[in-house]
């Protein structure tokens, strides 16, 4: 069982932005990680020296590297071994992993689906059930699956990747109840804007005016990692052990603020 200073977390997506911090702020608590990767090289300088420190700071033992492209579905099932050889039942599994693309409905072609689905959806649902299997988790495990506010409010160009969500938030809310019998809380956390590499592209290509109407539309302002590491945090320890099955829409009151 995890405990506020102890447990064994897998970070899907931890080289990077909200992944990459949670395991900072999991180390610097007394957890292990392992932090997982399609690559730990296509990184920003910042990001790549973070990784870094961990390793110099932590060790190998609290702070391990693994590469995996989680698309490749068909390659799941032997990492999830290799995650238990190399370091044993997992106290909590964080997934941060994703894509999205903004696109009109007249371009969302199969293909554009596939590939957001498979990344955002499918990966996470997966490795949920690998790592849920016996001797593959501690009994009060907990799950946690990065969203979006994406489905939760109306955005041209969005539809495929709020669908993957959506999809997302739905398997939440189910398979908690069959997860719950096995002794692990799955749960989910929808962000707004966070500033990472991934919403400064996104934000880079707004006018001055489009950012600054954005921006006005948080009344806390834009969020930083932190600010969902927080959240995550609270969710894979014991002071949240009756929450289960919900996902946590943080977004700076950018919904009942900006709506």
């Amino acid at each position: 069982m995890i405990t506020d200073e102890t447990g064994n977390i897998l970070i899907i997506g931890g080289s990077s932005g909200i992944g990459l911090e949670t395991g900072k702020t999991l180390c610097e608590t007394g957890r292990s990680v392992t932090l997982v990767a399609r690559s730990f090289d296509n990184k920003t300088d910042q990001e790549r020296q973070a990784v870094q420190s961990l390793r110099q700071t932590f060790g190998n033992e609290r702070c391990r590297l693994m590469q995996q492209d989680v698309a490749q579905l068909e390659k799941l099932e032997a990492f999830s071994k290799k995650v238990k050889e190399v370091s044993g039942p997992i106290d909590g599994l964080v997934f941060c992993a994703g894509a999205q693309k903004t696109l009109p409905l007249s371009m969302t072609k199969p293909g554009v689906l596939k590939e957001l689905f498979t990344i955002n959806t499918f990966s996470a649902i997966e490795l949920v059930r690998l790592f849920s299997k016996a001797g593959y988790y501690r009994e009060g495990a907990s799950f946690v699956l990065l969203s979006s506010l994406a489905p939760h409010e109306a955005s041209p160009g969005k539809a495929a990747y709020s669908a993957s969500k959506a999809a997302l938030e739905g398997f939440v809310c189910s398979a908690s109840q069959e997860l719950i019998t096995k002794g692990i809380r799955l749960n989910a956390v929808a962000p707004g804007i966070v500033k990472t590499a991934m919403s400064e592209e996104f934000l880079n290509k707004m006018s001055p005016a489009q950012l600054q109407s954005l921006e006005a539309s948080y009344p806390l302002g834009f969020g930083e990692p932190l600010d969902i590491t927080w959240v995550i945090e609270f969710l894979l320890s014991q002071r949240s052990r009756w929450i289960c099955g919900k996902t946590f829409l943080i977004d700076g009151g950018h919904l009942p603020g900006g709506k």
